[in-house]
C-alpha cells in the first residue's frame, strides 16, 4: 500500500532512522483517538519496507480475547504451514513470536508494532510483567527488533511507560507524542483530498473539529464548510453527533469524572483556577485524584495549564483548547433531542451561526486556536530570541478602575513584550475611538501595575486584517492574519 502521508515531517524523520538503527529499539507513540498514529506508524514501516507483527488491543477484552488477537496478527504475519495453538499467557506468547523472529535473516529489521497497548494490557493480565521481561532479557540483545507500541490514552501510556518506576523506567528508546495537525496541515490535508477550500473555509472547519485527520475525512467534497458542519454535527447519522461518549470512554476510566471537570472548565472560556474548578466538582475529590485527572486531560490534548503572567506557581488556571470538545458542549449537546425527533436540520447551522452567541463564543474560540499555534505567531513576529507564553487579568479594587484580560502575551528575552489582541472578523476589523481607548487603557494598566521595563508592541491577530484608520496607525505595532498561519 502506498500511503500519502501529510506533515509530520520530524515524527516520519525519528522514526526511518530509528528502523534504520543498528541497535534494538523500544518507541512509544501517544497521542489523543484519531489523530492518525496507527497511520504513521504503518507509513513508516512501508516507507522501510520491513516485516513486521502488527496487533491491535480490543477495548474492553479479556485476555483470551487479546491473546486470540495476537495469534491471528503472528498467522499473518509468519504464515505458518499448520494453526497455532493459542497460547495461555503473554510470556508464552512473546516467547513463540521471538522465536519466530529468531528464525528470520538477521541482516533486516522486523517490526514488532503493538496498536492501543492500554487496551491490550488488561488488569491482571500479566501482559506489562511479560512485556517487561522480554525486552529486558531477549528484545534489547537483538539488534533487528524495533518494538513499536501506541496507545490513545495518554496517561496511561505515560504513567506506565514513559515515565515507568518499575521494570520499564528508563527502557523506551524514544517517546513520541503525535498532536493534531494545525492549520496549515489541515490545509494541505483537504487539499490532498481534492477539497480545494479558502482559508476563512478551513478555519471554519478547524474552530469545530481541530485538525483531527480521521474527522477531516469526512468532510464532503462540493459541500461548503458551513453545510459539512450542519452535516456532520447536527444530523443524526453525523459523524461528530455521537461522539464526543465514545471519545472520552475511549480514553479513560470513569470517563462520566472526566466528563464532569471538563464541563466545568467550558463554563469559564478564558480559563478557571483550581480552588473554583474543585467547587464545582462531585464525582472527583479534591487533592491528588484532581490533579491526576488534570495532568490526564493535559496530556491527551484536552486543555492546557497556565500560570497567569507575574503570578506565583500555585495560581494554576486550565481552560479548553480542544476545538471538538468546545464546540460539542456549547452547540451540539443543547440540540441533541432536536436532532433526535427532526427528520431535516438543512438549516439548523445557517440560522445558528448568524446569531449574537455565536459570534461571542467563536471569538473564545479563535483564542484557543491562538494558543496552539504560538509558534506561528512567534514566526509572523520575526522573534528569533526565547520567549514566555501568558495571560494577564486585572480584577479592579474600587469602582474608579476597570477590569483588564489581555488574552495572550509573548515576553521575548530582547526586552520586548507582544500584548496580542485576539479578534474574529470576517471582513476587517474596525477599531473604534472607544475600543482604540480600551486598549490605551489597557497597555497603561499593564505597564503600571507590573511595572514593567520592557518595551510593550501591540499586536493584532485578526482572520482578515485590520481596517486602514487613524487608530491603527497610532496603536497597532504588527499584524497578524489568517494567511500567516497557512504559509
Amino acid at each position: 500500500m502506498n500511503r500519502k502521508i501529510i506533515g509530520r515531517r520530524e515524527e516520519q524523520k525519528l522514526l526511518k532512522s530509528r528502523l534504520a538503527s543498528k541497535d534494538a529499539e523500544f518507541i512509544a507513540l501517544y497521542g489523543r483517538r484519531r489523530v492518525g498514529k496507527t497511520y504513521l506508524v504503518k507509513h513508516a514501516i512501508e516507507t522501510a519496507r520491513l516485516r513486521s507483527i502488527e496487533a491491535t488491543g480490543l477495548k474492553g477484552g479479556s485476555t483470551h480475547r487479546q491473546l486470540e488477537i495476537f495469534i491471528r496478527a503472528f498467522e499473518k504475519a509468519f504464515q505458518p504451514a499448520y494453526p497455532i495453538a493459542l497460547p495461555t499467557d503473554w510470556i508464552k506468547a512473546f516467547d513463540l513470536l521471538t522465536k519466530a523472529i529468531d528464525n528470520l535473516p538477521k541482516s533486516k529489521s522486523f517490526v514488532i508494532f503493538l496498536d492501543e497497548l492500554p487496551w491490550m494490557a488488561t488488569q491482571k493480565s500479566g501482559f506489562l510483567e511479560a512485556l517487561d521481561h522480554f525486552w529486558n532479557t531477549e528484545w534489547v540483545n537483538r539488534a533487528n527488533i524495533k518494538l513499536i507500541v501506541c496507545g490513545s490514552a495518554a496517561s496511561w501510556m505515560l504513567d506506565n511507560l514513559i515515565n515507568a518506576e518499575g521494570g520499564l523506567h528508563n527502557r523506551l528508546t524514544i517517546s513520541l507524542l503525535l498532536k493534531p495537525f494545525n492549520l496549515q496541515e489541515t490545509a494541505e490535508f483537504l487539499a490532498s483530498r481534492s477539497l480545494r477550500m479558502s482559508p476563512g473555509q478551513v478555519l471554519d472547519l478547524y474552530l469545530i473539529m481541530g485538525g483531527i485527520p480521521f474527522y477531516l475525512k469526512a468532510v464532503e467534497k462540493g459541500l461548503s464548510a458551513m453545510q459539512n458542519i450542519n452535516q456532520l454535527c447536527f444530523t443524526a447519522n453525523g459523524l461528530l453527533y455521537g461522539e464526543f461518549d465514545r471519545l472520552y470512554s475511549s480514553l479513560f476510566k470513569n470517563s462520566e469524572a472526566y466528563i464532569e471537570i471538563i464541563k466545568v472548565i467550558a463554563t469559564n472560556p478564558q480559563g478557571i483556577d483550581q480552588v473554583t474548578l474543585e467547587k464545582g466538582l462531585k464525582l472527583t475529590a479534591s487533592g491528588g485524584t484532581l490533579t491526576k485527572r488534570l495532568s490526564a486531560l493535559e496530556a491527551a490534548g484536552f486543555i492546557i495549564s497556565f500560570v497567569p503572567y507575574g503570578r506565583e506557581k500555585k495560581g494554576i488556571y486550565y481552560r479548553i483548547i480542544d476545538e471538538y470538545t468546545l464546540f460539542y458542549l456549547r452547540w451540539i449537546k443543547p440540540a441533541i433531542n432536536r436532532i433526535k425527533l427532526a427528520t431535516s436540520q438543512a438549516n439548523y447551522w445557517q440560522s445558528k451561526c448568524q446569531s449574537a452567541s455565536w459570534k461571542s463564543w467563536v471569538g473564545y474560540a479563535f483564542e484557543a486556536f491562538c494558543y496552539k499555534h504560538i509558534d506561528q505567531i512567534a514566526r509572523a513576529l520575526k522573534i528569533n530570541t526565547g520567549f514566555n507564553v501568558g495571560t494577564w487579568r486585572y480584577l479592579p479594587k474600587s469602582k474608579k478602575e476597570k477590569g483588564v484580560q489581555i488574552d495572550l502575551l509573548l515576553d521575548c528575552d530582547d526586552g520586548i513584550i507582544h500584548v496580542v489582541e485576539v479578534k474574529y472578523s470576517k471582513n476587517l476589523f474596525r477599531i473604534t475611538k472607544q475600543y482604540a481607548a480600551q486598549l490605551g487603557d489597557k497597555i497603561d494598566t499593564f505597564g503600571e501595575q507590573l511595572k514593567i521595563k520592557k518595551d510593550i508592541y501591540l499586536t493584532m491577530v485578526t482572520v482578515e486584517g485590520l481596517l486602514d484608520n487613524s487608530y491603527a496607525d497610532e496603536l497597532v505595532d504588527d499584524e497578524i492574519i489568517l494567511d500567516d498561519f497557512i504559509r
